[in-house]
């Protein structure tokens, strides 16, 4: 994450979270001092995986989905979700199991170092 904020990367996080714990929740990431967006889905009124709020954070970013790279813990809400928008989709392993009978991640990662 840190070579990305030197070449002068966007980063923004789009979370399913309450409102009230994206600080705590931004704050305890490796890269907080990256993020330049941050959408909640409770204030956004659509959670993921719903396509639109994929849109809307790059948007906020200035650029296309299709420009975008997603990454995301959760298989369906993340890495389905950010695919369905048209971003580019990681999935970070670790958290969430693989679902038997949905087609396997193309990229996946298991650090964010």
């Amino acid at each position: 994450m840190l070579e990305l904020e030197s070449k002068d990367i966007k980063v923004g996080v789009i979370s399913n979270g309450a409102e009230r714990s994206r600080r705590q929740t931004i704050a305890a990431l490796p890269f907080a001092e990256s993020v330049s967006t941050v959408i909640s889905s409770e204030a956004f009124g659509m959670a993921k995986p719903a396509s639109d709020i994929f849109r809307a954070g790059a948007a906020q970013l200035g650029f296309p989905p299709e420009q975008c790279w997603f990454v995301g813990d959760h298989p369906i809400n993340d890495y389905q979700g950010a695919k369905a928008a048209g971003m580019y989709a990681v999935w970070f392993q670790g958290f969430h199991s693989w679902p038997e009978g949905i087609m396997p991640a193309k990229s996946s990662i298991t650090s964010l170092d």
